[in-house]
């Protein structure tokens, strides 16, 4: 007597590459793409005599977040509002020497304006998940 059970084929896959994940998904799975992450672990905020670049980061809670100064004077990051610098204390980061640069950790969820407490119209904002 023969064997009439039946062999389902596998269904067919697609392998997809996204930002060094691979990701392996059914050939009609097109909803269910999951996009990478585009919040960064660590941020670099340089200062020039123009201002802050970038001026708007987005980061993770618990991130370090670098301020290099590529100017020709001191900065001073500090938090919002000037001069009292108490939304966010995270990002008083002090004086900075031209060619030096100042890490901080950065815990406190939420968007975060700051500005160079030396010439406070230089700006930015912080956005942290």
């Amino acid at each position: 007597m023969k064997d009439q059970s039946t062999t389902e084929e596998p269904a067919a896959t697609t392998t997809q590459q996204t930002s060094g994940q691979e990701a392996t998904l059914p050939d009609n799975d097109t909803e269910n793409v999951v996009e990478p992450e585009k919040t960064e672990t660590e941020a670099t905020i340089t200062f020039s005599d123009s201002g802050f670049s970038p001026a708007n980061t987005t980061v993770k809670a618990g991130s370090k977040v670098t301020f290099v100064n590529n100017s020709s004077k001191e900065v001073q990051p500090a938090s919002d509002p000037h001069p009292i610098h108490t939304a966010n204390p995270e990002l008083n980061a002090g004086s900075i020497a031209a060619g030096s640069s100042k890490t901080v950790t950065l815990t406190k969820t939420g968007s975060w304006g700051y500005h160079n407490h030396l010439s406070s119209g230089q700006r930015g904002t912080i956005m942290v998940e």
